[in-house]
């Protein structure tokens, strides 16, 4: 049994965008278009990018730390970050760990 619980995603990193996924939150209806894992190997770096739909940020394992616009915030896992259309924001894993985000 794998002590990763996403460990499968790993060879299909979009095997979930394959569900039809819709949240009803109150008066809000979420849709969800994409859903994958990225790993970040130790230093890696996402430059900044925007994009163009909210996407959820969930850190399943690791750290490392996100800056939306000017501010800088540290990730670790269990951590879980929003980013909105337009948002600007840059990614990077600790230099000495990994990192995995599943993104919806």
């Amino acid at each position: 049994m794998s002590s990763f619980p996403y460990e499968m995603m790993f060879e299909k990193q979009d095997m979930l965008e394959r569900l039809d996924i819709t949240i009803l939150w109150g008066h809000y209806e979420i849709t969800v278009f994409r859903f994958h894992l990225t790993s970040f190997p130790p230093g890696r770096v996402v430059e900044f990018h925007n994009h163009s739909e909210f996407e959820f940020h969930f850190i399943p394992r690791g750290k490392g730390e996100v800056i939306l616009g000017d501010q800088k915030y540290p990730l670790s896992e269990g951590m879980f970050y929003l980013t909105g259309p337009g948002v600007m924001h840059r990614q990077e894993a600790a230099a000495d760990e990994s990192m995995e985000e599943l993104c919806l």
